[in-house]
């Protein structure tokens, strides 16, 4: 009776949208989010989306503890990661530069039988083999300094603060695979880390903290660590 009608179905919309980022001036800015103990022993990964141009300087992106840590931070021009729990650092460097000001994106996983590896925007660029298998599975939360985004915690204060931005940062207590890591980057783009769909194997029940920036410092994990802004910590229209 309607040869010429056109049948249009709608789908479902996505409530996920990457619209803002966290921005840092490196002048004492960044986010406390208090003594959140989220990895203790358990094996891990951590994942963020970073922009600075600054080069040659010493700049965190997350940090907790001093005594035990885990820290990633620009090492001259490239990424580094640094885990203590007693015993020498176990530490995994990019090989490439990554503070050209444009958007990168990093995931270190951390096996706790003697193992770090590092991807650099989907890539595994580096593995680091530990020298000392009981540094790396000792406790790794120091429950005397908090966590900090955009900032070094070892000393309760700003200190080696980030100057540029960051984005969807997130901590999980199992090793991602390379495929989760190919998932997540998603050529370039963020996508909903507590939707299966975001990982090659569903990953969301080990999400323990998840920080998106969007327009707040909430923690999007079920563990709800949220944050409280130092000095100007603020947002940027700026995403990857």
């Amino acid at each position: 009776m309607f040869p010429n009608r056109i049948s249009i179905i709608s789908q479902p919309e996505t409530s996920f949208n990457n619209a803002q980022s966290l921005t840092l001036d490196g002048t004492g800015d960044y986010v406390d989010y208090g003594n959140a103990d989220l990895i203790g022993t358990s094996d891990y990964s951590i994942s963020a989306w970073f922009k600075t141009s600054t080069t040659g300087s010493v700049m965190y992106v997350i940090n907790k503890g001093y005594t035990q840590m885990y820290k990633l931070f620009t090492y001259g021009d490239k990424i580094k990661f640094e885990h203590k729990a007693g015993g020498d650092d176990v530490t995994v460097v990019s090989t490439d530069d990554i503070t050209d000001g444009n958007w990168h994106h990093v995931v270190v996983t951390a096996n706790r039988t003697g193992v770090l590896t590092m991807y650099v925007d989907g890539s595994a660029e580096s593995t680091t083999a530990d020298l000392d298998t009981g540094n790396l599975q000792s406790d790794i939360d120091d429950a005397s300094r908090n966590l900090f985004i955009g900032s070094y915690s070892r000393y309760g204060n700003a200190a080696n603060v980030w100057n540029g931005s960051i984005d969807e940062v997130a901590i999980w207590t199992v090793v991602l695979s390379a495929a989760d890591v190919t998932a997540i980057y998603n050529s370039g783009k963020p996508n909903d880390l507590t939707d299966s769909a975001s990982y090659a194997t569903d990953r969301t029940s080990n999400l323990v903290g998840y920080w998106r920036y969007e327009g707040d410092f909430n923690d999007s994990s079920d563990n709800s660590n949220s944050g409280t802004a130092v000095a100007d910590a603020t947002f940027s229209t700026d995403v990857p």
